[in-house]
């Protein structure tokens, strides 16, 4: 076990370098785009990880730089390439199981491939599968299901990558996957946002520390921009409102 982290974390310095074409230190946007347009790259980066093989296509390099960019900065550096890498193998390890049993659960005439009746009628029928999304540990992962209730065909249509009817076993996952490194990315945001916040480094926030970060911290401000989750905390005007919200025990 420990041989294999070695080996993946060698895997995952040298796809770093060979993304930093500028020898930085740090990935950009660019340097990150042009990696994911060269397979002999793109081969490096999976040799650190095949958890990141849905992200590898050009068309996904601002979802994964995104979740890459953990502090908002533009940049990534290899302590945040490798964090991610790492937690993503991790995620998508226990993700793998479970999306698997819920796909073959759906495709209920056992082709390989799932249509759009199958979906909906395991959505509202089938108790089993409702359950592994209830209550997995992938549910926020799995919520595009959890939520479509009468949208199905929005996110079979999502799913659907190549537009034939039909979703295989590879465009499942990679859907999820995708919903994976978002929701990964909202949270290293929302950990970072806190963080900030918490300026007396108490392991908590008061009332007066979000005021104030909201009017001072153009950091802050930066990376809930990044996050459509957090946007509602940038107007001042929401504080006392949020605040409340996010005060369970009400200990202020």
């Amino acid at each position: 076990m420990i041989s294999q982290m070695h080996r993946m974390r060698s895997n995952l310095l040298r796809a770093f370098k060979a993304i930093d074409t500028d020898g930085g230190g740090t990935i950009d946007k660019h340097e990150l785009l042009d990696a994911l347009r060269d397979p002999i790259k793109v081969d490096l980066l999976l040799r650190g990880t095949e958890a990141l093989r849905p992200l590898t296509k050009p068309g996904m390099y601002m979802t994964l730089f995104n979740a890459l960019d953990t502090d908002g900065d533009e940049e990534v550096t290899f302590g945040e390439f490798e964090r991610f890498c790492l937690h993503l193998v991790m995620q998508t390890s226990t993700l793998t199981h479970v999306l698997r049993d819920i796909f073959d659960k759906v495709d209920t005439d056992h082709s390989g491939a799932i249509d759009e009746k199958e979906l909906s009628a395991a959505l509202q029928s089938d108790d089993t599968i409702k359950e592994l999304i209830h209550h997995g540990r992938c549910a926020d992962v799995l919520r595009p299901l959890l939520e479509c209730g009468h949208n199905v065909k929005e996110v079979f249509l999502a799913m659907d990558d190549d537009g034939n009817g039909e979703v295989d076993w590879d465009e499942f996952r990679d859907f999820f996957v995708d919903t994976a490194v978002r929701v990964s990315g909202v949270i290293e945001s929302i950990r970072m946002v806190f963080n900030l916040i918490d300026t007396d480094r108490s392991g908590a926030i008061d009332r007066e520390e979000l005021r104030s970060a909201l009017n001072d911290s153009d950091r802050i401000a930066k990376i809930a921009e990044s996050s459509r989750d957090l946007r509602p905390l940038l107007d001042p005007r929401n504080v006392d409102s949020w605040f409340q919200l996010m005060d369970v025990d009400g200990d202020g």
